[in-house]
């Protein structure tokens, strides 16, 4: 069958880009027989051909590729926003935490264990999403899910922060970095880590580290970009959407955000298949039923299609995207299913290790 509005050089346009980062012009010759494989591929697994050269009708996103799509904002939203930073910076630090910067520049607040039960807790790790001043924004939710004192970090991503600057952190110098910052603060202890919205990026970054899987023993996923990010939902959503919303307004067009999604951002490196999750790791899926960037009912499906039972999901009708993160009655409803998860993993604890006192501190949990 012959695709109508899509020419095969369109198609070649899409694949170098998807496959190989280069405009099909600058591929070398394995590259280019790798693409006639793929056509030949479409053509006896989906019976899809296409026109030969270019129609001009459907052009392909190539979010890499395309020019930053940027609203102006003035330079006092930054200097508000770094002062709001500032700001939320002394607010930490009277509540225990401290500052922490790896070599590499991850910037993460870190307060240790608050008494002697806590410290038998799981260090709890937490990544923002896109939000003016980052981790700022969200200081009530995140307080909320360490008010049991437990080793806490809350990590940093000025990127994604309205945050004047264009330099950027790989994946591998992103991990590096949680590495450094999490053995300097609390040893090779097991995890707990959460993200909300991108913040779901580098857990699933960290859940593929060979340092790092084999300790994260807990995984939270709050409105999570990541999962089924090869579908166009989320970067329709995000880069692409024209006109006023607030998503857009406050996030989706500002210039250091978008320069790092469109430049840095390699979005085939970042999707969360459920099936590569370690068995080992407890893990929440938590979305929202009118999320405006994450497709939440197809997300639903296929959770519900091939994991149902295998982790946690909460699927809050009504909600938009960030809800849960400004509604208290949503922070119970997750740290019930968190605290019941972390029970299952200390009964899960070698018998060799002593772990009455582990029993005690999370039965504390569950009142």
């Amino acid at each position: 069958m012959t695709v109508e509005n899509i020419g095969k050089d369109e198609v070649d346009e899409f694949l170098a880009w998807s496959l190989f980062e280069k405009e099909p012009g600058d591929m070398v010759e394995w590259e280019k027989d790798e693409l006639e494989v793929c056509h030949l591929l479409l053509r006896q697994k989906l019976n899809l051909a296409f026109e030969p050269g270019r129609l001009n009708i459907m052009r392909p996103r190539r979010l890499s590729k395309e020019d930053v799509d940027t609203l102006h904002r003035p330079l006092v939203i930054y200097l508000l926003v770094a002062l709001f930073k500032a700001l939320a910076g002394l607010l930490l630090m009277a509540f225990g935490f401290r500052k922490i910067v790896s070599k590499t520049g991850v910037v993460a607040w870190f307060r240790p264990a608050r008494h002697a039960n806590a410290k038998q807790l799981m260090p709890r790790l937490f990544f923002h999403g896109v939000a003016p001043g980052g981790v700022s924004m969200y200081l009530p939710f995140a307080f909320s899910l360490v008010s049991d004192g437990r080793a806490s970090f809350l990590f940093e991503n000025p990127n994604i922060s309205c945050t004047i600057g264009f330099r950027a952190l790989t994946e591998i110098e992103y991990v590096k970095g949680i590495v450094e910052v999490v053995n300097r603060s609390v040893g090779d202890r097991n995890l707990s880590i959460v993200g909300h919205s991108f913040g779901s990026v580098p857990l699933t970054w960290m859940i593929r580290s060979s340092e790092l899987k084999d300790r994260v023993h807990q995984m939270v996923l709050l409105d999570p970009v990541t999962i089924m990010l090869s579908e166009p939902d989320v970067m329709v959503s995000f880069l692409y959407k024209t006109g006023i919303s607030l998503i857009r307004m406050v996030a989706g067009s500002e210039l250091f955000t978008i320069y790092y999604l469109r430049r840095h951002f390699a979005w085939y490196n970042s999707e969360l298949w459920l099936e590569d999750i370690p068995e080992h790791t407890q893990t929440v899926v938590a979305l929202s039923q009118k999320d405006e960037i994450v497709n939440a009912e197809k997300v639903r499906e296929y959770v519900e299609l091939g994991f149902s039972g295998k982790l946690d999901l909460l699927f809050w009708n009504g909600a938009s995207h960030g809800k849960c993160v400004y509604t208290p009655s949503k922070w119970r409803e997750l740290k019930q299913v968190m605290n019941r998860q972390e029970s299952s993993i200390v009964k899960s604890i070698d018998q060799s290790e002593d772990f009455g006192s582990y029993l005690d501190c999370y039965s504390q949990l569950e009142d």
